[in-house]
């Protein structure tokens, strides 16, 4: 700076090096930002539970159902050239499956996390009540086959 203080990043400066961010920008790190890829901005991607509200229940058996109907694709950008492919789902059809974030045109990556982990927490549910289910059908197994050796 012109007071030969140490300089400040702007918007989308990096600060992956622990350089400072100008006043009013934050260093953007952390999930979904790669570590080495930090950069100030006003509008990171926090997760901090203090800076949320209206928190609300999610049926994570409904979302994996969502998630299981939602058309997933290969695909390339029209800018890049043949060589590069991507895999997912479409922004429109990702917001009209959960409604999140305010566009229809990009998915948030906070927000494609959370679906995956609720998927993740309904797929779980799904395997232990199968494996209960199995356990109580070996136990029955186990009891009609005593049954019939004797």
């Amino acid at each position: 700076t012109s007071s030969g203080g140490p300089a400040c990043g702007g918007e989308a400066s990096s600060c992956a090096g622990g350089e400072a961010c100008c006043p009013g920008l934050d260093c953007c790190a952390g999930v979904p930002v790669p570590p080495g890829q930090e950069f100030c901005s006003m509008m990171c991607p926090k997760s901090d539970r203090n800076l949320k509200t209206e928190f609300a229940e999610i049926d994570a058996a409904e979302v994996l159902h969502k998630v299981v109907t939602l058309p997933i694709t290969s695909w390339r950008y029209r800018k890049d050239g043949p060589e590069v492919r991507h895999l997912g789902p479409m922004a429109q059809d990702f917001f009209a499956a959960f409604g999140l974030w305010n566009s229809d045109t990009m998915i948030f990556p906070l927000d494609a996390s959370g679906v995956s982990l609720a998927a993740i927490q309904g797929l779980h549910a799904r395997l232990v009540a199968a494996e209960a289910e199995n356990a109580a059908l070996r136990v029955r197994l186990e009891r009609l086959e005593r049954r019939l050796g004797e």
